[in-house]
Formats: C-alpha cells, sequence, structure tokens
C-alpha cells in the first residue's frame, strides 16, 4: 500500500473500477443506469441487373417491421399502465450473485431475468401485442439506389428498422447489394 501515492484505499478504489467495467461490483454502485433500448436492424438482401447499376434506379420495396402498438403505446401493459414493481430485483433492474473465488469473495451484477433490467413488471398484458410492445406489420418505402453501386455493398437506412419496445431508437434498414450476372458484359470497377 505504501507505493501507492492514496494508500490502499487508492488502490482498491482503482481496482473495483477495473472490475465494475467487466461486471463485478464491490459495493460501490448498488445500481446501473439503464438505456433506453434500441430496435433491432432488419438487413434484406437485393440484387440489380448491370443496367440498374450504372444508371441508378427507385424500387419500391416490401417487407415486416416491428411498430409500437398503437393499445400500449408501446408499453406492453394492457391500457398502457398497469405495472408493479419487478418482485426478483425489488425494482433495481439488476441482480447480484456473491461467490467465492482465490481472490476472496466477489460480488457479480447481472441485468434481472425477471423484469429485463426495467425494475418493474406488467401486471395485465396488453391483449393485441401479447406484451411485447411492438407489433410485425408490412412496410412499403421506396429506395433510391445511386449508380455505380457494386457486389456486396450495402446501403443504411437511418429509422427504418424495428422500433424497440417502449422508448429508444429505431433501428437500421441496410440493404445488401449483389449484383446479377450479365450474359454478355462484365464489369471492370467502374467501367
Amino acid at each position: 500500500a505504501g507505493g501507492f501515492p492514496g494508500g490502499f484505499s487508492a488502490y482498491d478504489e482503482m481496482m473495483a473500477n477495473v472490475f465494475n467495467q467487466f461486471g463485478f461490483d464491490f459495493g460501490q454502485s448498488n445500481r446501473r443506469s439503464r438505456s433506453a433500448e434500441r430496435g433491432a436492424d432488419i438487413r434484406i438482401n437485393m440484387s440489380f441487373t448491370l443496367s440498374e447499376i450504372a444508371k441508378g434506379i427507385v424500387k419500391k420495396i416490401k417487407y415486416k417491421r416491428n411498430y409500437h402498438c398503437s393499445h400500449c403505446r408501446g408499453s406492453g401493459a394492457k391500457d398502457g399502465s398497469e405495472f408493479m414493481t419487478c418482485n426478483v430485483c425489488q425494482g433495481s433492474g439488476q441482480q447480484i450473485h456473491i461467490s467465492n473465488s482465490p481472490l476472496g469473495r466477489m460480488q457479480t451484477v447481472s441485468t434481472c431475468q425477471g423484469c429485463k433490467g426495467e425494475g418493474r413488471q406488467i401486471k395485465e398484458k396488453c391483449k393485441n401485442c401479447q406484451g411485447n410492445g411492438v407489433v410485425n406489420q408490412d412496410e412499403i418505402i421506396d429506395v433510391s439506389i445511386p449508380a455505380g453501386v457494386s457486389e456486396g455493398m450495402s446501403l443504411e437506412l437511418v429509422d427504418k428498422g424495428n422500433y424497440p419496445k417502449g422508448s429508444g431508437a429505431v433501428g437500421k434498414l441496410i440493404i445488401q447489394i449483389t449484383e446479377e450476372k450479365h450474359p454478355e458484359l462484365y464489369r471492370v470497377n467502374n467501367h
């Protein structure tokens, strides 16, 4: 301890910070802040002819994506307000596990499996979405494919992916480009 400027407590605090980054908790923080969940990205493959790639094209596509349930406004609860404190974590959103190791008694903190880190559970699920907060629906959009795209490229369309349960950012729609073989012509870079 004498080799550290702040004595043993400074070393102890430094090590606790290192271990906290890997999910271990030394009693310094009983609760982590919960961040809003982001909606999942959707990936689709689209193939284009050499002519479409050379000129660029606007194509209408249809795909399925998750939207917030209109009955519960994305909460998953009947009437959008029926919640109770999680009985597994008592509202903290975390579960603490204590184990013995060669380094001594250690605590690990993980997301509560009872409420998925929300700290609350639904009393009665929304019948429209079965408590998921989202419903799967068709989406039809026009996608502008610029001239000169090539095999393996991907285009990302922001806010065209899935909505998350509750609040949070909407995911992306990622379009993977495939180039169809032409019976006579072939491409060399952009020629």
